[in-house]
Formats: C-alpha cells, structure tokens, sequence
C-alpha cells in the first residue's frame, strides 16, 4: 500500500461530538477516520453519480468505501515546530509521570505513585513532545419551535468544541492508482464541512493533501529482536468467535496470529484501557451498534520465542499500514511498532509545545456562566460519587450479616440525620445485634469492617475525589469559582448520596443472590 498524508485546518468551532450530558455536549480532540471517510464519499457521489446509479451499485465505490480498499486514518493535532511541523498521536499508557513532573515508561522502569500522562505526543529518542487541542465551549438556547428562530422557554445547553485555526493530519493509504484518483477529487485546498451543526456557525474548515509516497520500512521494526512493542494510536475493535465486540488478551492474541502467521509469542506486559464506540451513519439516519474496543494509548510488550525473521518484520511492516482488528478503513487498529524510542537514561525529559491559544476574556464570567459551570461539576461530582460507592459496596456485600430490614434502618437513619456526625451518632445507639452484624461484615481484603467504615465520617473519600476527578471538570470549577471541597453543604448533600447508593446497591445484590439460590 502507499499513503497519501491528509491536513485539516479548522476555520470555525467544530463540534465532533463524544459524550456528555443533558446540558452539555462534549468534543472529542481529533476527527475521527470514519468522518473523512464520509466527506470523501459525499464528494465521490457529487462528482461522480448525479443522477445515476445507487452508490453501493457503484464498483468503485464500494471497493473505497464499504469493502475498506481505502483506509482513512483519525486525525490527531499538529504542532508548529521551529524547523518542521510535528504530527501528535496518543501518548502511549505506560508513558506516567510522579508528583514531581517527572516521566518515566512503566515497560522498563518500575516505578510506583505515577498515572498515565495523558494528553498527545511524539517522541525523539528520550524527549517526548507533548500537546492538546485548544477547546472552549459556546453556549445555546433551546428553541421549542425552530422556525421562530428564538428561545422562548429560557432552556440553555451547551456545546464544548474544537477551537478555531487548528491544523490536524492523518494519512490515507490504499493502491497508488486508487490514491491518485482520491487526490484529484480534492486538488488543492478546498472547503469541507466537518462534525455536528453544520448549518450553524460550526464545521467549517479546510482540507490539503499531500504527495503520494511509498512508506519506508520501519527502522524500529527491523532492528527488533524478539520482543517488540506494540502501541495502539487509535482504538481496535476486535470480535471474538461469534461476531461480537470483545476486549480481551485472548482474543488480540488470536488477532495476531492471523496476522502474523502461526508464531509462539507471550504478552509480558499490558498497559490497556477500554472504551465503547458508537458512531451515527448520517445516510442511515441511525447510529451504529455500540462496540467495544482498546482505546488509543494501550501498549502491549510482546516477546517471541526466536528472533524475528525478515518474513516476519514485514508482516510486522504491514500491520502498521493496514491496521488490526475491525473497520480499519474508519480509522481504527491503526498500531505503532516501537514507537518509545528511550535510548539513554530512565526517564524523558519533556518538551511542551502548547497548541494555539483564544485570548480569553480578562473580566469575571457572568452570574449566568457561573451557575451553568457549578451546575455541570456538580452533577459530574454526583456521578463519580455514586460510581465509588457502588463500586466500595461490592466489596462488602457477602453472606446473609446485611439483612434487607438492617439496611432499611440505616437508610432511614441516614434520611433523617442532619449531617454525618449526626448519622454516626444514630448508628452508634443500634442495638448490640446490629451493630455486631454491622461488624461482622468485612471487605474483601479483610481489612475493614462496614461498622469501622461507617464511623468514618470522610465519606466518600475527597482527597481521592480531587485526585481523579476528570481535568475538564476542575477547570469547570475554576471558571465558576466553585470549591467543592469546602462547600458543607454540597459535602453533606454527597456523603448523604454515596452512603444511599452503597446501602441501595447491597440490597440489589443480595436479593439477586436470594433469586439465584431460589432457582
């Protein structure tokens, strides 16, 4: 295959929408494969079959965009270097950094009390360039009737977007015949309209292609012995035996000997997160079925039981261009081989490039801007709250000590009490018979007793909170002027949520338990 590279310079705000919630719509930080897949098929069909046949009619058609002869490749941020631009992608998992600032890779280095450096990268020998889109969010009105083109309820919701004046690239690759043909539908420069509410004042921007190349092997490829690193730069999807999305070990191993032929590897080492896919298909007017996948950043050490023929580093080669997995022309399975490149010391030293900056107004935010900010950080504070306590009573919710009607009584004593000092003292008056079940019943480590747990009066946990709260989040606070961590009221409003969801949750499980045995 030969590659053909891609850039895309945001002229608006563009809105390539991810997750979020009622009130706000979040952006993901690159444009996704699948969205320039769609581009270049809504300009085929414009040039190419007016008024003619359906476009899955059409051969070449659908051997670029429903077979996958052509992959289309996510588009990450680039940055303005002072001799050449610099391409970014997802900074490997095992990439952490301490306290001190200080970044280490976990596959060489053992080192404790770090966490993922997040954020996009490019490595040169042991300095590693680091980046992130510049990102704002613009605020709506509801409008119940769009034809009367105001809001008449008063309803805000709000949009977090890609900052204007971006560059991002990817490459296409596919046959050089298929590739030149590609090109000659976008000579030049040319306008594009990209993500959600293109008709507003969001999406536009503009695309440049480059010159077609053969790619080079990779050096790091062919100087690897028998281990290598394999680096996820986009999120793989993989199915297992019956067609379903599955992340597991097992299954990427049954991926890669199809790929790489029949070889004896191990995985040493793993550094993997997980994410769900959902995509919207506009001529479907559907959204796709939710997969899982490895998201983008998951590093696994592989080591083979002989070093690596020239058979094998080019299956190796190959992997990098075609990708791994499932709907590789969207963008996904793209892998990196290697692409931590640390050859002196044990640690990198860091080289932050920050992306184009939006002067940002001087003056306070408005009462209004204020109320939205401290509304969404609540609820987002709320929800991880929950999530804790759920995932805390899992440990505690085994055998028969925690009745249905013992958790009845600490959910009404918790009701009624004014704040935690309160709740503990009303536990503390249980009779003997409760509070010795409450005792009784252990985490599973052994550790700690509910009774202890519940006599701890910093619940949930703040300084954990704090520690792994979403980054966006805290900066929503900031700009509300927002401290959740000395507000009484709203600590007592969340002690009061996570002790509910913990106790509700136990019940959940026990009762499925009692309905399991009954069966």
């Amino acid at each position: 295959m030969d590659t053909l590279n891609y850039e895309i310079k945001t002229l608006t705000p563009v809105l390539i929408s991810s997750a979020g919630d009622a009130n706000l719509t979040l952006t993901r930080d690159y444009i996704p494969g699948n969205t320039l897949l769609g581009i270049f098929a809504a300009k085929y069909i414009s040039i190419n079959l007016k008024n003619k046949l359906p476009a899955h009619q059409d051969n070449e058609f659908y051997q670029w965009f429903l077979r996958g002869d052509v992959i289309f490749s996510n588009a990450y941020l680039i940055l303005k270097g002072k001799q050449a631009d610099i391409q970014l992608s997802p900074t490997p998992l095992p990439v952490q950094k301490n306290k001190k600032a200080e970044i280490y890779d976990l596959l060489r280095e053992n080192v404790k009390n770090t966490k993922p450096l997040g954020e996009y990268s490019h490595f040169e020998d042991d300095k590693i360039i680091t980046g992130t889109p510049e990102k704002r969010i613009n605020f709506h009105h509801y409008r119940e009737e769009r034809l009367k083109g105001h809001s008449t309820g008063g309803g805000i919701f709000n949009y977090e977007v890609l900052a204007e004046g971006q560059l991002f690239g990817g490459v296409i690759c596919g046959t050089k015949e298929n590739l030149q043909k590609i090109k000659s539908l976008f000579s030049g420069k040319q306008r594009i309209q990209v993500g959600r509410s293109k008709n507003s004042q969001y999406g536009q921007a503009e695309i440049a292609l480059s010159e077609i190349k053969t790619p080079k092997p990779a050096v790091t490829v062919a100087e690897a012995n028998k281990e290598i690193v394999l680096s996820f730069t986009a999120p793989v999807i993989l199915l297992n035996e019956y067609g379903f999305p599955e992340v597991s070990l097992q299954i990427l191993k049954e991926y890669l000997k199809r790929f790489l032929g029949d070889v004896d590897f191990t995985v040493q080492k793993c550094f993997a997160r997980v994410e769900q896919i959902e995509n919207y298909v506009g001529v479907w007017q559907l959204k796709k079925p939710l997969d899982k996948a490895f998201s983008g950043g998951s590093v696994f050490k592989i080591e083979f039981t002989s070093d690596l023929d020239e058979k094998l580093k080019s299956k190796l080669e190959s992997l990098v261009i075609d990708g791994l997995g499932e709907r590789t022309n969207e963008g996904f399975g793209r892998v990196h081989v290697n692409i931590e490149t640390l050859i002196s010391g044990n640690k990198y030293t860091r080289k932050k490039i920050e992306a184009p900056k939006v002067d940002k107004p001087l003056d306070s935010p408005p009462e209004l801007i204020k109320k939205i900010f401290t509304a969404v950080v609540r609820e987002n504070i709320s929800e991880f709250v929950i999530r804790e306590a759920v995932r805390k009573s899992e440990n505690f919710a085994k055998g028969d000590s925690l009745s249905t009607n013992l958790l009845g009584r600490l959910e009404l004593i918790l009701k009624e009490a004014k704040d935690a000092q309160d709740f503990v003292e009303k536990i503390q008056q249980l009779r003997k018979t409760a509070q010795d079940k409450l005792k009784a019943s252990r985490d599973i480590d052994n550790s700690k007793t509910l009774w202890e747990l519940l006599n701890n009066q910093n619940q949930p946990d703040w300084e954990h909170l704090k520690n792994n709260l979403n980054d966006d989040v805290k900066k929503a606070a900031k700009i509300a002027e927002f401290d959740f961590e000395n507000d009484p009221d709203f600590r007592k409003k969340m002690y009061k949520k996570y002790w509910l969801a913990f106790f509700r949750n136990i019940r959940r499980i026990n009762k499925q338990a009692r309905r399991l045995g009954n069966e």
